[in-house]
């Protein structure tokens, strides 16, 4: 059996990250979702099949990256990663952890 792709995708309670969510989805590619909205996370979930979430905050980074991780290890093997969220400012990349296949995953901090 070949393996499914996987993309994980922060921001995906609406806008850009939900219709990134459904584009991903469509192509084939598992889809690991964040936001901080659980409940239009769950929504989205329910459209999407072998879809994963987790509730995450970007603007608390601590607890972002553990959800991160959680998802991560959920899903296995994670292709892509996006980040189509934001808490309204220009940030410094504070958090780095790399993925299997050497992909860079990174969360901003104030």
């Amino acid at each position: 059996m070949e393996r499914q792709d996987n993309v994980i995708i922060a921001g995906t309670s609406s806008g850009i990250g939900e219709a990134l969510a459904r584009l991903f989805a469509a192509e084939g590619y598992r889809v690991g979702l964040c936001a901080r909205r659980l409940e239009l996370l769950t929504a989205l979930q329910s459209e999407l099949s072998g879809s994963a979430i987790r509730q995450m905050d970007l603007s608390r980074p601590d607890d972002a990256v553990e959800a991160f991780h959680g998802l991560v290890e959920e899903m296995g093997d994670v292709d892509v990663v996006v980040i189509r969220a934001g808490t309204g400012f220009i940030c410094r990349f504070s958090y780095a952890f790399g993925l299997q296949g050497g992909a860079v995953a990174l969360l901003g901090e104030q």
